[in-house]
């Protein structure tokens, strides 16, 4: 049944006929394989269960040991014999399966608005957009280079090339005035 959906959303961006070769529709449509796109889906779903907060409805399908103190659903994985299990296939009994060693606190103090490092240190802390023109953007990315002989003791960090609109000056007059965001 994916494939099958997964095939037509294929048809529908190319605009491709019914009897056009699916891997090629696929591939100019910009799709992932479908195997690899659901193993990307069930790799991050094993990583994403452990950054969930205790009393999260996912928690109480799984094994008791891994339901972080949740009360179990009736048809929770426990509660299935191994035969069922092995009918049902969930992704709930990889998580079980490959335990992380990582531990998560989903409502942690630290990541709470007004002790984040940009609400502590405003003084300290610059958002510096790159310019837009090709020149002022060259002496910008030779001014980068040399920032870290400049300021030795400063930690220098970068985003990747996203584009998004950001205006920094309503967040640096709520945090002049006070205010934490």
């Amino acid at each position: 049944m994916l494939r099958l959906t997964h095939n037509q959303g294929a048809r529908w961006i190319t605009g491709a006929f019914r009897t056009s070769p699916m891997g090629a529709m696929t591939a100019v449509a910009g799709l992932m394989p479908l195997h690899l796109q659901l193993k990307k889906l069930f790799e991050r779903s094993v990583i994403r269960i452990n950054t969930l907060h205790p009393h999260h409805p996912v928690l109480s399908l799984l094994e008791r040991r891994k339901a972080k103190g949740s009360t179990l659903h009736p048809n929770a994985l426990e509660r299935k014999s191994k035969t069922i299990r092995n009918v049902i296939k969930s992704p709930l009994d990889s998580v079980i399966d490959n335990p992380s060693s990582e531990i998560f606190d989903p409502l942690s103090e630290h990541i709470k608005p007004g002790h984040r490092l940009v609400d502590r240190h405003p003084d300290k802390v610059k958002f510096v957009l790159m310019p837009k023109n090709r020149k002022d953007r060259d002496e910008y990315h030779n001014s980068l280079n040399l920032a870290p002989v400049r300021e030795p003791n400063a930690l220098h960090l970068f985003t990747a090339g996203v584009k998004h609109k950001f205006d920094p000056s309503p967040l640096q007059q709520a945090l002049s005035r006070g205010f934490h965001l």
